[in-house]
């Protein structure tokens, strides 16, 4: 078994620059990697310039406009354009077609998972976390450490082309947050889950 080394990354700034460090950090792999993924394709096939990825669009910019500018910065940084990466963010929102090829469906029903075992008198909690993202990734993730304008920093497990925070992450308050990606059958179009 081989172990790739996780690089270690630190941005700063306005949710545009952060997003254009990470962009221009990630964009070998977006292009090399994240794009050339069946799921991608198919999703990309499936859902571009869809009213369904405008409607989650529209709904992020709505409500949490700071990560879209982020998303735009990332698109810039890397050289790709805004709505790649937003099919990208957004693939968990967006189903694969009944004729999605084989290749593509078989990393989609995937989801990390979160383990927590509570605090004792003689013990501390833990948290354990897996990532399940697609093995052609391996070797292309990395760990940021991102600093906003506000001060307010986190760390986080990064994989190319989405916005940091979508994993697993501490803050410099000491709060742990992890995602675990459950899909549902019936989406509905609103906020994605990566806002």
């Amino acid at each position: 078994m081989s172990v790739n080394k996780l690089e270690t990354l630190e941005v700063s700034g306005t949710p545009e620059d952060i997003g254009f460090a990470i962009g221009q950090a990630d964009a070998d792999s977006i292009q090399k990697q994240v794009l050339q993924l069946a799921e991608f394709r198919e999703t990309e096939r499936t859902w571009q310039d869809s009213s369904y990825l405008k409607m989650l669009d529209a709904a992020a910019r709505s409500v949490f406009p700071e990560y879209v500018l982020e998303l735009e910065g990332m698109a810039r940084g890397a050289q790709v354009e805004y709505e790649t990466l937003l099919v990208w963010n957004c693939r968990g929102d967006l189903p694969l077609s009944d004729d999605a090829i084989p290749e593509s469906a078989k990393h989609s029903p995937e989801g990390c998972t979160t383990l927590l075992y509570p605090a004792a008198k003689s013990s501390v909690a833990v948290i354990a976390h897996n990532e399940d993202g697609p093995p052609e990734l391996d070797g292309h993730c990395s760990w940021f450490s991102v600093r906003q304008e506000n001060g307010s920093k986190f760390s986080t497990f990064h994989y190319p082309g989405m916005l940091p925070g979508h994993t697993l992450s501490v803050n410099s308050h000491g709060l742990v947050q992890t995602i675990n990606n459950i899909r549902v059958d019936d989406l509905q179009s609103g906020i994605p889950h990566w806002c």
